[in-house]
């Protein structure tokens, strides 16, 4: 990374690194912030980020919940059958009975 940056210079006759320049500027703590504060435009500074694994591209996705019309504090089951019972005490007129498939 510092030789692509530029920043030291290979001597391959000595076979040593020889300082290029006076200081060095790393822009990985910028990029990092940029990308916790949500500027996530893409730049070759996020591709070596993620490249790096230093960041995780990921979709998130989010769900809002309402109450609906049948909603109940307390989750009652469906009837199947009609029962003398029911007709007897007038149950059957606040039941909820299945939905019949005819097919």
């Amino acid at each position: 990374a510092a030789l692509k940056a530029k920043w030291v210079t290979m001597d391959k006759a000595a076979g040593r690194l020889n300082r290029a320049v006076d200081s060095v500027e790393d822009t990985v703590p910028a990029t990092l912030q940029a990308i916790k504060d949500g500027n996530t435009e893409e730049t070759p500074e996020l591709k070596a980020i993620v490249k790096r694994k230093f960041a995780k591209q990921s979709n998130i996705k989010y769900y809002k919940l309402t109450k609906g019309p049948e909603f109940a504090l307390e989750r009652k089951k469906p009837v199947a059958e009609l029962t003398r019972e029911m007709l007897e005490s007038g149950e059957w007129e606040t039941a909820k009975f299945k939905s019949l498939n005819f097919d």
